[in-house]
């Protein structure tokens, strides 16, 4: 079942919810190739695009905590590491895979893990800005 985006994930900022948006798009289409079993270079290709938008991703984020001058964008910065760091690793276990059959035991694990690591962040982080960005524009970056 794919992630869909709602108003309750929205931080106030833009920029930022359009990268959360982007990255829901991106998981949800590594969930569809994995349950459709499609080519492994292209799953691995998209899964690249995750990892390389995430990091895109962090770094506007942390830039923007810096203006507003957020007082928990060093513990933000830990979890991006971290989460960034559990991301590479997945894709290593990916790219060492054969073939998608092979994939298919670790699918659902996977896929939850994807889920539970953008939406955990979203919720039990980021909304935590949301106070912080409502003082300035939408827009602002």
């Amino acid at each position: 079942m794919p992630i869909i985006w709602n108003k309750k994930l929205s931080v106030s900022n833009e920029l930022i919810d359009h990268d959360h948006q982007f990255l829901i798009n991106l998981i949800n289409t590594v969930e569809l190739l994995l349950l459709c079993k499609e080519n492994i270079s292209f799953l691995l290709e998209v899964f690249n695009q995750l990892h390389e938008y995430s990091v895109n991703h962090f770094r506007r984020e942390e830039s923007i905590q810096r203006k507003i001058e957020y007082n928990k964008s060093l513990q933000q910065k830990h979890s991006h590491t971290k989460l960034l760091n559990e991301l590479e690793t997945l894709k290593k276990d990916i790219s060492g895979e054969k073939s998608l059959e092979e994939l298919t035991e670790k699918a659902d694990n996977i896929i939850i893990f994807l889920r539970n690591w953008l939406i955990n962040h979203i919720i039990d982080e980021d909304l935590l800005m949301k106070p912080y960005l409502e003082k300035y524009p939408v827009a602002f970056s």
